[in-house]
């Protein structure tokens, strides 16, 4: 199947950089696309750059290993949108995908009136009285052959009569490619973090939570540093707590992706401290390298329930029953049932080989779904978890 993706990538040498949740799903997107062997290409707009132009995605080079080193096929667009559209016609796709901000660029591939899939994330969902919502909707109602996905399930949940004229589907993002070729020797009674250290992820909670208890806890993340109360908040608070308790272990380094996935496997449980995840990419790949996950979410604000089954890879301390009516001892209590649960058919489950296949499969049947676009499919289970179609009101 020959397929475009349309990224929002606005500085494509500096690709590696970017930590954005939709990037790394666009990325990944492409990744288990290829990786089942479909015919993809990408492409992302640079309005912010210069004005109505398209600019190629990264060199081949910097990423054949995060690629599987396939041949990675690039659409190479110029720098007008009118000759661009024709550009896209002569490459002719099957599917085009698209998470990109750009309205403008949106409104110019829905004329072409190829079936397209656009990713909305979370926050276009929810807002639905913004300006970019009756926007998407404004392309919608003048054709129909562009869908709208909303990235996590957890939409699909909560869906209301206005929101239901927006999304058509949803789409669980359930692939990270993390390489599984890793040890399975873990320290026992070991938690672990990873990703941005900040107010709204938690951490707080987090270090008063498992300070000074049987548990040593690590966390790998950049403190942020702006707004300036954030950058005090960090030296104020966090790293007292952390430097007067003698099980907590910070790294604020960058470190590569190699020593990060190594550490995730070390440790017996990851934890996910904030309530709101609508994607969760830190838990997906911890859970690559078959380390479970204890998480804190409340089900209409967390993408995390589409990966998280109580007693398989990990615990959800909102909905596993237990005795406890602290957070405090939900978490400690999570933590210690973790380390008797099966890191092997965890990482089997969330491997590079079947979850890719899984994912991609998942996409192939959404357009399936939509555009009535029969595509022949490997026999492997399409991730059905809070995935599905969403019928207009």
């Amino acid at each position: 199947m020959k397929i475009l993706i349309m990224g929002n990538v606005f500085n494509p040498l500096e690709f590696d950089n970017y930590k954005s949740g939709m990037e790394t799903f666009t990325i990944n997107t492409y990744k288990a696309l290829v990786h089942s062997g479909h015919d993809v290409y990408l492409s992302g707009p640079s309005d912010s750059v210069i004005k109505d132009r398209f600019i190629p995605w990264p060199a081949a080079s910097k990423y054949s290993k995060l690629l599987y080193d396939p041949t990675i096929k690039y659409f190479n667009p110029t720098e007008n949108y009118h000759k661009y559209l024709t550009d896209i016609k002569s490459l002719n796709p099957d599917l085009i995908l698209s998470s990109t901000g750009s309205i403008r660029a949106l409104r110019y591939i829905a004329s072409l009136d190829y079936p397209t899939i656009y990713f909305a994330h979370s926050y276009i969902i929810w807002k639905y009285d913004s300006l970019f919502y009756k926007y998407i909707l404004d392309i919608k109602s003048k054709h129909s052959n562009f869908k709208v996905a909303a990235v996590s399930s957890f939409v699909k949940d909560n869906i209301n009569s206005v929101l239901s004229d927006v999304v058509d589907c949803t789409i669980v993002p359930s692939y990270v490619p993390v390489s599984t070729d890793i040890s399975d020797s873990r320290y026992s009674n070991s938690v672990i973090y990873t990703g941005r250290i900040s107010r709204d992820k938690e951490i707080e909670n987090l270090v008063n939570i498992f300070k000074n208890t049987e548990f040593n806890l690590t966390i790998i993340g950049e403190p942020s540093k702006f707004p300036i109360i954030e950058s005090k908040w960090f030296s104020d608070i966090i790293l007292p707590i952390i430097n007067s308790s003698s099980n907590i272990n910070i790294i604020t380094s960058n470190i590569s992706h190699e020593l990060l996935y190594k550490e995730l496997s070390r440790h017996s449980v990851y934890v996910s401290p904030a309530v709101g995840e609508s994607i969760g990419y830190s838990s997906l790949e911890a859970l690559s390298v078959g380390t479970p996950v204890i998480s804190h979410y409340k089900k209409i604000r967390s993408g995390l329930c589409d990966f998280i089954e109580d007693g398989f890879n990990g615990y959800n301390i909102d909905s596993y029953r237990n005795r406890f009516t602290s957070i405090k001892d939900k978490f400690l209590h999570a933590a210690y049932l973790c380390n008797k649960l099966d890191n092997s058919k965890i990482k089997e489950d969330f491997s590079i080989k079947y979850s890719a296949k899984k994912y991609s499969n998942s996409i192939i049947n959404l357009a399936d779904k939509l555009f009535s676009i029969n595509i022949a499919r490997e026999n492997i289970p399409v991730d059905t978890r809070g995935m599905g179609a969403i019928s207009a009101s």
